[in-house]
């Protein structure tokens, strides 16, 4: 019981955003795409792979670039980001799911890539895949 609580811990511990050393996007950029492929159908977790990428490069960019408006419930992202973020992800997922699923999975990635605890590398894509799962992608 103590090895399960312990590795639950360090689990919890990896999955939220400001972990030192640097390499918490990277691996968990990493050890998302693995989860998402190992437990989801090839279309699924190719729109959630490219939810991620698309996304995360779009609200990255637009944010920094051009955001002012703090999202209210996490300062250090925007909604000019967000919405960014949105249409990427739309774009990216419409040639794998279609337009009316691309549309939900969108919104449902963007409130996962703004949740302040989580780390987004590993929110959006498991939200994505779960929502699409359950819309029957």
């Amino acid at each position: 019981a103590f090895f399960r609580v312990r590795c639950l811990r360090r689990i919890a511990d990896f999955l939220k955003r400001d972990v030192e050393g640097g390499y918490s996007g990277a691996l968990a950029f990493l050890f998302s795409i693995a989860v998402v492929l190992l437990l989801f159908p090839w279309r699924i977790s190719s729109a959630a792979i490219a939810a991620l990428c698309v996304g995360d490069a779009f609200s990255t960019i637009f944010g920094a670039s051009f955001g002012k408006i703090r999202i209210g419930y996490n300062k250090k992202k925007t909604w000019e980001g967000a919405a960014a973020g949105f249409f990427g992800v739309y774009l990216a997922m419409y040639f794998f799911v279609g337009r009316e699923m691309a549309l939900i999975a969108a919104l449902i990635a963007m409130i996962a890539e703004t949740i302040p605890e989580l780390n987004d590398n590993v929110s959006v894509p498991m939200a994505v895949s779960m929502v699409l799962r359950v819309l029957g992608a």
